[in-house]
């Protein structure tokens, strides 16, 4: 009788410690009502250009709910606004690392089908953009996208460049062929 009263004295200590230290070790979730409040402000920084800002408010957000699933739900704004054209400092490349990170978190899934969306968003347009600015003569194009069709773009790229090289050598071979032929 007394070793049962003992086990179970012991499993009830257990128990408990393991509540403790699971309850320790949590993270911070906030509120439903913090959340909203969070994308509220960060909106109507953004609508008031204030793009910055609205980063840095949804990087404190994170910073003080770590491990949290809204703090990796934060990646998916964070890459919402660096994909924003209206920001000064709009990067598709760095919008699209952030949704790469984002997807490839395993807490996330508030917003997986839009980060999928609007990931492979930002590769049309920044292959649209490579179009245009090579048909526009430019051809200072940086690539940053590894997938299959990002690389083939850049073979493109290169292969008009140095085709071009090429006709820029031999136009300037024959002026020098003409340069150094006498005149009569």
């Amino acid at each position: 009788m007394r070793t049962a009263r003992s086990i179970t004295a012991f499993l009830a200590v257990m128990t408990l410690s393991a509540c403790a230290t699971s309850s320790r070790s949590a993270p911070d979730s906030p509120s439903p009502e913090a959340w909203g409040a969070l994308l509220n402000t960060t909106d109507d920084l953004a609508n008031a250009g204030r793009h910055a800002a609205a980063d840095s408010t949804l990087l404190a957000f994170a910073s003080r709910h770590p491990g949290t699933h809204a703090a990796e739900e934060v990646l998916f704004w964070r890459a919402l606004y660096k994909l924003d054209p209206r920001s000064p400092a709009a990067t598709s490349a760095e919008g699209r690392t952030l949704l790469d990170s984002y997807l490839a978190a395993e807490k996330t899934a508030w917003y997986r089908g839009q980060a999928n969306v609007l990931r492979h968003l930002a590769r049309e347009i920044v292959i649209a953009e490579q179009a245009a600015a090579q048909s526009a003569g430019d051809t200072t194009i940086v690539i940053t996208d590894t997938s299959p069709a990002g690389i083939a773009a850049r073979d493109r790229v290169i292969r008009t460049q140095r085709a071009e090289i090429a006709r820029l050598n031999a136009e300037l071979e024959r002026i020098k062929r003409r340069l150094a032929t006498p005149t009569p």
